[in-house]
């Protein structure tokens, strides 16, 4: 492959539960290693992270790796990836899920990306261990998710070399998830947030990993901020005192257990 001086391969990435950053290494990894390119990380997840907007130069070719929250991308970072600027970098879309579906999140990001001034050249939905759950999904991306990403490759790097803009999956209008309970009906968790069991040690792990700066470092049992469900607080907690109790919340938890358990597979859209 003729290579350009300043090219290189950058991972940016939202991953408050880790598996979207785990996944978004491993793919450039692998990139990498196959075109001899070098590799950077920019991880966007916490807020000091997204002091500035994201920026890239012409030269970059871009994996761009986000999870999907009701079916998009976070809402709450949309005003941040709103400021990205392209300058004409070429980018690949990683989407990763909890074995639901990515519904309009892979469109989302193209939007995205297009209005940032990139070129689109494919993208892909892979599947990781739903965060509200310790069996949906669970140990993914496993063995044969990787192989299927590794079989990918090759034809990853000749879309970039290539350039040809992709379309991605989903609909125009972007239309959220409508997350239901175990009887079918409509629950809404927009204002839920964690609770904290007694016996906090004040270790601050949640305030530190929370991607909002949501939780108060002076009682860290209390949320006053905006809460996206990510689950990092619940993750982060030393002593499995985090956790989410809201009735609503648990019927919606208990709903995708009982609905979502079949294995989807990863799907990738590259140039034809």
């Amino acid at each position: 492959m003729k290579k350009k001086q300043n090219r290189k391969w950058v991972l940016a990435d939202f991953s408050p539960a880790g598996s979207t950053r785990k996944t978004g290494i491993y793919l450039t990894q692998q990139l990498s290693a196959l075109s001899g390119l070098l590799w950077e990380h920019r991880p966007f997840t916490l807020p000091k992270q997204r002091s500035e907007p994201l920026a890239f130069s012409k030269d970059d070719w871009v994996i761009l790796a986000m999870p999907v929250y009701a079916g998009r991308i976070p809402s709450l970072l949309l005003p941040y990836m709103s400021t990205m600027s392209g300058q004409g970098a070429r980018v690949f879309l990683l989407s990763v899920y909890g074995n639901r579906h990515y519904d309009d999140a892979l469109r989302e990001m193209e939007a995205l990306s297009i209005h940032a001034g990139m070129t689109v050249v494919g993208g892909a939905a892979v599947i990781a261990r739903h965060v509200f759950s310790e069996t949906i999904a669970k140990n993914r991306p496993d063995a044969q998710d990787l192989s299927m990403l590794d079989a990918q490759i090759p034809h990853i790097i000749r879309a970039f070399e290539e350039g040809v803009p992709v379309s991605m999956p989903g609909n125009e209008d972007l239309t959220y998830y409508q997350p239901k309970g175990e009887y079918g009906e409509d629950v809404n968790i927009i204002q839920v947030k964690p609770s904290t069991k007694p016996g906090c040690i004040h270790c601050l792990q949640c305030v530190r990993s929370c991607p909002l700066g949501s939780i108060d470092e002076e009682d860290p049992s209390k949320t006053p901020g905006k809460c996206m469900k990510c689950y990092s607080c619940v993750l982060a907690c030393p002593l499995k005192l985090k956790h989410f109790d809201d009735p609503g919340f648990l019927s919606h938890f208990r709903a995708l257990e009982a609905k979502i358990q079949a294995r989807r597979e990863p799907e990738f859209f590259l140039p034809k």
